[in-house]
């Protein structure tokens, strides 16, 4: 790949160009994928998720610490 700096003051790199069939290249790998990753989920999972959700937000959670205390002795 031809790549061309932009300098400022012959030191600082302040832009880089490349050729456009390579941006189009990086363009196509950056797109979004075309379905929802949410989506795709089955919906007994966006359920389960979702109580978790309401569950951290009224503060109903337990520590790692707290939970690593009371299973280590199955691991």
């Amino acid at each position: 790949m031809n790549v061309q700096f932009l300098l400022k003051e012959k030191t600082m790199k302040t832009s880089v160009v490349i050729p456009m069939n390579e941006w189009k290249k990086i363009q196509n790998r950056l797109k979004p994928r075309s379905s929802d990753f949410w989506e795709t989920l089955p919906e007994h999972v966006r359920e389960s998720i979702g109580r978790g959700q309401k569950q951290a937000a009224a503060e109903q959670v337990t520590s790692n610490e707290e939970v690593m205390q009371k299973y280590a002795k199955y691991l």
